[in-house]
């Protein structure tokens, strides 16, 4: 049996350093998982370009949208569009701002017509008869935590109050920025969608998991919540052992 020369070995010895270094080395190049949620057009929105958002009494999201009017419960979209043949329909699809009245009508800007009101019931559109200024979005929100969050064609950007968590950017055009009541955040995207961050985002870290990465959420009750893949396990964090 021949055996390898010092050079056959030193070869092998190089190959065998980068095939073990190579997974690590994929590893450490691969971007860090979003804590955003995209709610896009698979997801049911009419849209991917969201002009402004507001909510109401019911908690219920309302999005101004290049096609149509959304609102979102969370769970899935309602659209509202032009109906030629229906009385009471929005009298266009492309809408430039979208707000709520103290009567909890939803008043949009329609491109083209004025604004326009839903009534409470969530049934017709009327025309307001009186001039209302143009609606439009705050290009700047001052979240509960005293972040201060910024849109625009450069993407989002956040300045973090002292102590505070930095937030995470958003590279892509942001078009309109909204707190809701539980202290969620919303981002209407150009061509993006809907970007949402939970209440409690700044509690969630990525840690590496079996398979890819995991998501781990801290809970009240001396445990933690981990999601891997599409499976949700509760974690006990005196224990070892961990409940799908």
């Amino acid at each position: 049996m021949r055996l390898p020369s010092l050079p056959e070995q030193c070869v092998a010895v190089v190959a065998l350093v980068c095939a073990l270094a190579w997974p690590a080395a994929l590893r450490a190049q691969a971007p860090a998982p979003s804590p955003f949620r995209v709610h896009g057009v698979a997801e049911g929105l009419p849209s991917s370009r969201v002009e402004a958002i507001a909510q109401d009494r019911a908690g219920y999201l309302w999005l101004a949208t290049a096609d149509g009017l959304a609102r979102y419960d969370g769970l899935g979209f309602r659209v509202w569009r032009h109906e030629p043949q229906r009385a009471g329909a929005l009298p266009g699809n492309r809408l430039r701002a979208v707000q709520v009245d103290a009567a909890d009508g939803v008043v949009v800007q329609v491109d083209g017509h004025g604004a326009w009101r839903l009534d409470p019931a969530r049934q017709r559109f009327k025309p307001l008869a009186d001039a209302v200024p143009a609606l439009a979005a705050p290009a700047v929100l001052l979240d509960r935590e005293g972040r201060e969050w910024s849109g625009g064609e450069s993407g989002l950007r956040a300045a973090s109050a002292v102590g505070a968590l930095a937030a995470p950017a958003w590279p892509g055009a942001v078009l309109s920025l909204f707190e809701d009541r539980e202290g969620g955040l919303w981002f209407g995207t150009r061509d993006q969608g809907l970007l949402s961050l939970p209440p409690s985002w700044a509690s969630f870290g990525f840690v590496p998991g079996a398979g890819g990465a995991g998501r781990l959420a801290l809970a009240g009750d001396a445990s933690a919540w981990w999601l891997e893949g599409s499976q949700l396990w509760r974690v006990p964090l005196d224990g070892d052992g961990r409940e799908a």
